[in-house]
């Protein structure tokens, strides 16, 4: 995790968020495939909370 830490930090913030958020996503598919979507969703609402839904597809508030 580190190196991965340090290669996301020497790239473009661009390119950084878009690898970030490529890997989530891929994260969260692979845990559906292994847990199903019912129970990969209740445990992503417990971590992130319902915001991170009702925010789904807009641009953060910085």
């Amino acid at each position: 995790m580190t190196a991965l830490r340090v290669s996301l930090q020497e790239q473009e913030d661009t390119v950084a968020s878009a690898a970030s958020t490529a890997m989530l996503l891929h994260f969260i598919n692979t845990l559906i495939l292994l847990i199903g979507e019912l129970l990969t969703n209740s445990i992503l609402f417990k971590a992130w909370g319902d915001d991170v839904v009702n925010n789904a597809g807009t641009e953060p508030n910085e």
